[in-house]
């Protein structure tokens, strides 16, 4: 996805219409029972230290908000993470500073929330496995890369202008091991040896700026898989082999995978009427199962055993999948009380 394109994405985001929300006293708290909720959708701010997640049990319906000192905690090019009941924030900080040094584990039972400071700034991803979090980011020439053992909070960093001209932007976690690619022009898959402190190049693609790529970094099992130059990309960590599969457009954005099911949605933020694909595939055979269209651009989806959810900077939508077709349920109306605030994401609670 090239550099305008994510400037366009985030000015669509921050010109949601305001209205003013007073907040007093401290940006912090849980009203309500988030334990009741399997779907949780993050409203923060820009400018101001507030970031706030509504909490909503299966009929959409609000059961408890929870309040935290953050601004900038937006799942923004890359799909929320989250596992074992535990959501995991990483907020940057205010628009024209980004200097949040914490990030946060938050508990979907509870909404309480673990803060974490690191050193670095300018978080741009991040990814879990197990008790292992990964945090990369950049900036003044550097990149870095934050891999935080969760049992007792600590955390190694590398950081190098190799990560930086290798321009790390997605990073998954597999056995362990870090994994990362850049986007625009850089067109190498890495591994990130936190320990030797060393970036090793395993695999190259190809990148068409009319195209557009790459995007997300999910995993299957032993594989990598991303999209670029309108083909899902799979790597093998295990064998180290690279297969390719064309998608049905070019214009392929958004992956999602979830146990053997490729969620993949095809959208252009830059058209003035959008005509955007939700795709289901089977990932090992490659088999398109079921497709259809919506009618808004979609910055995130996130599926659940038999829903998904997909977001856009105005609005989200349920849809019902049984295994062999999607259907619309419904839409998902952000709250008025917070228009102030930006779209930071949906977490679907596991």
């Amino acid at each position: 996805m090239s550099k305008l394109l994510r400037i366009a994405v985030a000015f669509m985001i921050a010109a949601l219409v305001t209205i003013s929300l007073c907040a007093c006293g401290d940006f912090t708290g849980t009203e309500g029972d988030p334990s009741k909720a399997t779907l949780a959708m993050v409203y923060t701010m820009d400018g101001k230290d507030q970031t706030a997640i509504q909490w909503l049990d299966d009929d959409l319906n609000v059961v408890a908000t929870s309040k935290y000192p953050y601004s900038g905690a937006m799942v923004s090019f890359e799909n929320a993470k989250h596992q074992d009941g535990k959501l995991y924030l990483v907020p940057t900080g205010t628009f024209d500073k980004k200097d949040e040094n914490d990030v946060a584990v938050v508990d979907s039972k509870t909404g309480d929330y673990d803060a974490i400071e690191l050193k670095s700034t300018n978080h741009v991803a991040n990814d879990v496995e197990n008790n292992n979090w990964v945090i990369s980011g950049n900036g003044n020439g550097e990149g870095f890369i934050d891999l935080i053992n969760l049992e007792d909070k600590t955390y190694d960093s590398y950081v190098s202008s190799d990560l930086w001209d290798a321009g790390i932007m997605y990073v998954a976690l597999v056995d362990g091991k870090v994994y990362g690619i850049g986007d625009e022009d850089k067109t190498t898959l890495y591994e990130i040896d936190i320990e030797n402190d060393r970036i090793v190049g395993l695999c190259d693609f190809r990148y068409d700026p009319e195209v557009g790529g790459p995007t997300y970094l999910e995993k299957h099992g032993k594989d990598l898989a991303f999209i670029s130059d309108g083909k899902l990309i799979k790597y093998n960590t295990e064998s180290g082999t690279k297969s390719e599969v064309k998608l049905s457009r070019d214009d392929a954005f958004q992956l999602n995978i979830k146990g053997d099911i490729a969620w993949i949605v095809y959208t252009d933020v830059h058209a003035d009427e959008y005509d955007t694909l939700i795709e289901v595939r089977d990932y090992n055979s490659e088999k398109v199962i079921a497709q259809t269209n919506c009618d808004y651009a979609v910055d995130q989806i996130e599926p659940s055993d038999k829903v998904v959810y997909i977001a856009g900077y105005d609005k989200a939508s349920r849809f019902l999948f049984d295994g062999k077709k999607l259907t619309f349920d419904k839409h998902i109306e952000y709250d008025p009380k917070y228009s102030e605030f930006n779209n930071g994401g949906i977490y679907v609670i596991d």
